[in-house]
Protein backbone atom coordinates (compact mmCIF):
# COMPACT_ATOMS: atom_id res chain seq x y z
CA UNK A 1 0.00 0.00 0.00
CA UNK A 2 2.87 2.39 0.74
CA UNK A 3 4.28 1.89 -2.76
CA UNK A 4 0.83 2.31 -4.28
CA UNK A 5 0.11 5.56 -2.46
CA UNK A 6 3.58 6.89 -3.27
CA UNK A 7 3.14 6.02 -6.96
CA UNK A 8 -0.08 8.05 -7.05
CA UNK A 9 1.28 10.98 -5.03
CA UNK A 10 -1.08 10.27 -2.13
CA UNK A 11 -0.39 10.83 1.56
CA UNK A 12 0.68 7.84 3.58
CA UNK A 13 -1.90 6.29 5.86
CA UNK A 14 -1.58 5.20 9.45
CA UNK A 15 -1.06 1.43 9.38
CA UNK A 16 -2.76 -1.02 11.75
CA UNK A 17 -4.48 1.86 13.47
CA UNK A 18 -6.61 1.17 16.58
CA UNK A 19 -10.15 2.39 16.00
CA UNK A 20 -13.38 1.53 17.83
CA UNK A 21 -11.84 -1.43 19.61
CA UNK A 22 -10.35 -2.97 16.46
CA UNK A 23 -7.33 -2.40 14.28
CA UNK A 24 -7.97 -1.08 10.81
CA UNK A 25 -5.47 -1.80 8.06
CA UNK A 26 -5.09 1.80 6.88
CA UNK A 27 -6.49 5.09 8.16
CA UNK A 28 -6.37 8.60 6.75
CA UNK A 29 -7.71 10.68 9.66
CA UNK A 30 -7.90 13.96 7.73
CA UNK A 31 -10.21 12.30 5.18
CA UNK A 32 -12.08 10.15 7.72
CA UNK A 33 -11.17 7.21 5.46
CA UNK A 34 -10.48 3.61 6.43
CA UNK A 35 -9.17 1.04 3.97
CA UNK A 36 -9.32 -2.65 4.71
CA UNK A 37 -7.34 -5.11 2.61
CA UNK A 38 -8.76 -8.59 2.36
CA UNK A 39 -6.71 -11.60 1.44
CA UNK A 40 -8.75 -14.74 0.88
CA UNK A 41 -6.54 -16.74 3.25
CA UNK A 42 -7.57 -14.69 6.29
CA UNK A 43 -11.08 -13.63 5.26
CA UNK A 44 -12.60 -16.77 3.76
CA UNK A 45 -14.42 -18.20 6.75
CA UNK A 46 -18.05 -17.44 7.45
CA UNK A 47 -17.06 -15.90 10.79
CA UNK A 48 -14.40 -13.65 9.26
CA UNK A 49 -16.87 -12.53 6.60
CA UNK A 50 -19.45 -11.67 9.27
CA UNK A 51 -16.90 -9.95 11.52
CA UNK A 52 -15.73 -7.78 8.62
CA UNK A 53 -19.28 -6.62 7.86
CA UNK A 54 -20.08 -6.00 11.52
CA UNK A 55 -16.93 -3.91 11.92
CA UNK A 56 -17.62 -2.00 8.68
CA UNK A 57 -21.07 -1.04 9.91
CA UNK A 58 -19.71 0.17 13.25
CA UNK A 59 -17.14 2.31 11.45
CA UNK A 60 -19.71 3.71 9.03
CA UNK A 61 -22.17 4.52 11.80
CA UNK A 62 -19.37 6.37 13.58
CA UNK A 63 -18.90 8.51 10.47
CA UNK A 64 -15.96 6.79 8.78
CA UNK A 65 -15.88 5.99 5.09
CA UNK A 66 -14.73 2.41 4.52
CA UNK A 67 -13.23 0.97 1.34
CA UNK A 68 -12.26 -2.68 0.97
CA UNK A 69 -9.73 -3.94 -1.52
CA UNK A 70 -8.80 -7.55 -2.19
CA UNK A 71 -5.32 -8.93 -2.67
CA UNK A 72 -6.10 -9.20 -6.39
CA UNK A 73 -7.13 -5.53 -6.45
CA UNK A 74 -3.80 -4.53 -4.95
CA UNK A 75 -1.62 -6.81 -7.04
CA UNK A 76 -3.48 -7.02 -10.36
CA UNK A 77 -5.28 -3.65 -10.47
CA UNK A 78 -3.09 -1.17 -8.56
CA UNK A 79 -3.91 1.71 -10.94
CA UNK A 80 -7.64 1.25 -10.29
CA UNK A 81 -7.02 1.17 -6.55
CA UNK A 82 -4.85 4.29 -6.81
CA UNK A 83 -7.52 6.12 -8.79
CA UNK A 84 -10.23 5.15 -6.31
CA UNK A 85 -8.08 6.18 -3.34
CA UNK A 86 -7.37 9.50 -5.06
CA UNK A 87 -11.10 10.05 -5.48
CA UNK A 88 -11.86 9.07 -1.88
CA UNK A 89 -9.15 11.30 -0.45
CA UNK A 90 -10.37 14.26 -2.52
CA UNK A 91 -13.88 14.13 -1.04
Amino acid sequence: MAELTDAHGLPRASFQFPLLGHRVDFHWPDANLVVQTDGFEFHRSRQAFQDDRTHDRALQLAGFRVLRFTWDDLTLRPDTVGTQLTQALAL
